[in-house]
């Protein structure tokens, strides 16, 4: 299991050493797969309070069995590239006056201005989340003035967090492999085929149902 996860977790963890998440509050807007990776790497990098923001309740109920410290669940209203002021209040009083990072995982240009609004004078927004297309960013002053520095993340680091990915997954102390295997891949059930058994319409529907599914070789 280590080897098949270890190249989608180590997304997170490049996102995660971004910035040092020691003794910082952590906003994960965005819970799918590699957010809630994220929510096990910034727990195991030292975060104080970690709080996820998802709209999907499968996804939100997984966050809180991962153990994100408060949970943001919200319905999309109508699409916009505007920030939601519900949500946004909602982190900040998590937050005690805003969060020290927000992690933006999910790619709509409502989550980064979300996530943009959100942090702290000083804080960090780390953009992993992908779309095409341009985005617009609201109240381009206030990140200046607030002196907010934005990251930007795509893939993995090889070998600067290869390493530390591995040893993340591999130790038993940070209950990281047992709550991979019992939250996010459900305790196997439906979540490992075995390759002789692989079939791609199955799979698909597999995917569709769960966060991660492995193939057993």
């Amino acid at each position: 299991m280590v080897g098949a996860i270890q190249e989608p977790f180590g997304n997170a963890v490049h996102s995660c050493t971004k910035v040092d998440l020691g003794g910082k509050s952590v906003a994960i807007f965005g819970c799918g797969t590699i957010g809630l990776f994220t929510i096990l790497v910034a727990r195991a990098l030292g975060a104080s309070k970690i709080i996820g923001i998802e709209p999907n309740e499968q996804n939100a109920d997984l966050a809180e069995k991962l153990g994100v410290d408060a949970m943001v669940r919200f319905k999309p209203g109508k699409e916009t590239w505007k920030s939601d002021p519900a949500v946004v209040d909602r982190v900040w009083s998590f937050g005690g006056g805003g969060v020290d990072v927000a992690i933006e995982m999910s790619g709509f240009n409502s989550s980064v201005n979300n996530a943009l609004q959100s942090v702290r004078r000083g804080g960090k927004v780390i953009l992993f989340g992908m779309k095409t297309g341009d985005f617009k960013i609201e109240d381009l002053s206030r990140v200046i003035v607030r002196g907010i520095d934005m990251h930007s993340v795509i893939g993995r680091r090889i070998f600067q967090t290869w390493d530390l990915t591995r040893n993340l997954l591999e130790s038993k102390e940070n209950h990281i492999q047992e709550k991979i295997f019992n939250v996010i891949l459900n305790k196997g059930k439906d979540t490992i085929v075995h390759i002789d058994d692989y079939e791609p319409a199955d799979f698909e529907k597999r995917i569709l149902a769960h966060p991660k599914v492995v193939i057993k070789w």
